[in-house]
């Protein structure tokens, strides 16, 4: 039996959380789920993730925060910033962040796994 792929999502929308979550499930991912990036980094085993999706506009340590400090610690796994204010100043400097891209909300469902699955292979590939 193939070990599922861990997804960690850091939204404080309740709904949105649990709208994505069940998505990542039922196409085969396992899911944890958390409000701020401080329970994320309380909680979760950050190094046994494929992928970490986080919003940008947290409570707290917001994305950007999370992310920088994901990396100071040497944490390669691939993020995915989500957010529902994307200029272009956020898709640069997510861009200069390695093994992190940024998806703007609203996205449709497919759009969102298929992005969640190629961050994924990308590194499984390097």
């Amino acid at each position: 039996m193939v070990a599922r792929q861990r997804i960690a999502l850091i939204e404080d929308n309740e709904i949105v959380r649990s709208t994505l979550l069940t998505l990542l499930q039922t196409t085969g991912f396992e899911t944890e789920g958390y409000p701020t990036a401080e329970n994320f980094l309380e909680e979760s085993e950050v190094d046994s993730l494929a992928c970490v999706v986080l919003d940008l506009r947290l409570p707290g340590m917001n994305g950007f925060e999370l992310l920088r400090r994901l990396r100071g610690q040497n944490c390669m796994t691939p993020v995915i910033v989500t957010s529902g204010s994307v200029d272009q100043k956020v898709y640069d400097e997510v861009d200069r962040i390695p093994d992190s891209i940024c998806i703007a909300k609203p996205f449709k469902p497919f759009e969102f796994v298929n992005k969640v699955k190629e961050v994924i292979d990308r590194r499984a590939a390097a």
